[in-house]
């Protein structure tokens, strides 16, 4: 490997560390303790950022509750596919002749009728929450009692969830008998 390729390699590592160190750096204080304030999303609330997911009709109007389906290219710039892991079905109609289903009023669709992130999964919201999203979840600040605070646990902004029963309530909206 030549000069080029060291330098080469040298900026790489140099630009994962840069962009480690940003991510660590948000959820922290100065002092070492974890900030509960941190959320991933406040970029989200920028403006500018409204019209990645909200339709927007020709007079520049947005539609809060009004979503387009190219919002889940958004949503998969930071939460790609592979790292998601099990998940439920977008793209589809769950009200249509083979899914019958009956959603909840807050339960977007987008405008074509078909789920998205957002059906399950709120954009804006609080990151974290001092109750469980579900069983077994362990606190993002393991080390809560050395600071005398309360443990952290991540929402996953979803719109329904139990600390016992985890997302199985949020299943049960639209799938009948889930959790039977």
């Amino acid at each position: 490997m030549g000069e080029k390729g060291n330098i080469l390699s040298i900026s790489l590592v140099a630009f994962v560390l840069l962009i480690l160190l940003s991510q660590a750096r948000g959820r922290y204080l100065a002092d070492g303790r974890f900030d509960p304030n941190y959320n991933p999303h406040d970029f989200i609330d920028d403006s500018g950022a409204c019209p990645r997911c909200h339709y927007v009709d020709e007079r520049g109007t947005m539609d809060e509750t009004g979503f387009i389906p190219q919002l889940v290219d958004f949503c998969h710039e930071c939460h790609t596919v592979e790292d998601l892991g099990r998940s439920h079905p977008i793209g589809v109609d769950p009200t249509d002749v083979y899914w019958r289903l009956r959603l909840p009023d807050d339960f977007y669709l987008d405008t074509e009728h078909n789920m998205t992130c957002i059906t399950c999964h709120k954009g804006h919201g609080k990151y974290l929450s001092t109750e469980k999203t579900f069983p077994f979840q362990k606190p993002v600040n393991p080390d809560a009692e050395k600071w005398g605070e309360p443990y952290y646990y991540k929402t996953y902004y979803v719109r329904r969830s139990d600390p016992e029963k985890g997302y199985a309530v949020m299943c049960n909206e639209c799938h009948e008998g889930y959790l039977e």
